[in-house]
């Protein structure tokens, strides 16, 4: 596999006092090195509306980011990974509906190509396996699953 496991440095499990909301997201990975990601439903209200994302939700109150990772992998995908491994984690500012900071964590979630027939998709409008190339190319992706999916894929030859 190309992709990681690199040496990460450890990074803050904690939410930012500065966010609003703190988001997780599953960056899940095949062993051919395919993501697996969702098509968002497209209806009005939500982020990122008919857009391809990497599944994943926010933390509850009290819920660490691993915690609100593996629960919602299991609402959305009655999935239950072996492992999860942050490896990136952001702050940015969505402008609409009104001005909101989040905190994002996303983890390095292995899925074994065996794994997917027993995924059963519980939110969201579709899901299919995309290479990063194949991903890079879709009309509407959330770019910020998608950036760092790039910074997945480069970390070794960015950072050697």
């Amino acid at each position: 596999m190309p992709f990681p496991p690199p040496p990460y440095p450890p990074l803050d499990p904690a939410p930012d006092a500065a966010a609003d909301a703190h988001g997780v997201t599953a960056l899940l990975l095949t062993e051919d090195d395919r993501f697996l990601l969702q098509l968002r439903d497209d209806i009005p209200g939500i982020a990122l509306p008919g857009h391809w994302a990497c599944f994943g939700g926010h933390a509850e109150a009290g819920e660490s980011a691993e915690q609100a990772l593996r629960r919602e992998l299991m609402e959305e995908l009655a999935f239950q990974p072996a492992t999860l491994r942050l490896v990136h984690q952001s702050l940015y500012t969505l402008p609409r509906p009104a001005r909101r900071i989040v905190r994002n964590d996303w983890f390095l979630v292995p899925l074994p190509l065996r794994a997917l027939s027993t995924l059963r998709q519980q939110e969201g409008a579709d899901m299919a396996l995309f290479t990063l190339e194949q991903a890079r190319i879709l009309p509407k992706i959330s770019p910020f699953d998608l950036s760092t999916m790039m910074l997945l894929a480069h970390w070794r030859r960015l950072y050697p």
